[in-house]
């Protein structure tokens, strides 16, 4: 399967472009500290390890199978937007189909969208 990804701006912050910017991210670090997230239960299992598609509720396994065939075909992904929780972790909050199924065809790194105010919070993560 083709692993190659070429992003684009998230749709969903187009209208708020200046308070977010683009960054590659350590994918295992992220989803290391996403697992303390209450929304990582649909995606990981109680290890951290990202959960098969079987295991997988019917409309995330939809969203999983769509992402894996849109890489396939070589479609233009828009980057998950990420931020830090209150308990201090990452928080996936948009695009957790798009981080956990790169993130499942083993990309190491993957370029995001963060709120320019949690650039000092992202340091950890982030590929330079």
């Amino acid at each position: 399967m083709r692993t190659t990804v070429t992003f684009t701006d998230n749709p969903l912050i187009a209208a708020n472009t200046a308070n977010y910017m683009a960054v590659t991210v350590d994918t295992a670090r992220v989803l290391d500290s996403w697992r303390t997230s209450f929304m990582s239960y649909e995606w990981l299992d109680a290890n951290g390890h990202i959960k098969a598609p079987a295991d997988l509720k019917e409309d995330l396994r939809s969203q999983h199978l769509a992402m894996l065939k849109a890489v396939k075909d070589g479609i233009q992904i828009a980057r998950p937007v990420l931020g830090i929780g209150i308990y201090d972790n990452v928080e996936i909050g948009i695009g957790r189909d798009i981080f956990v199924t790169l993130a499942s065809l083993g990309l190491s790194q993957i370029a995001v969208h963060i709120p320019q105010s949690m650039a000092r919070d992202f340091k950890a993560f982030v590929i330079n």
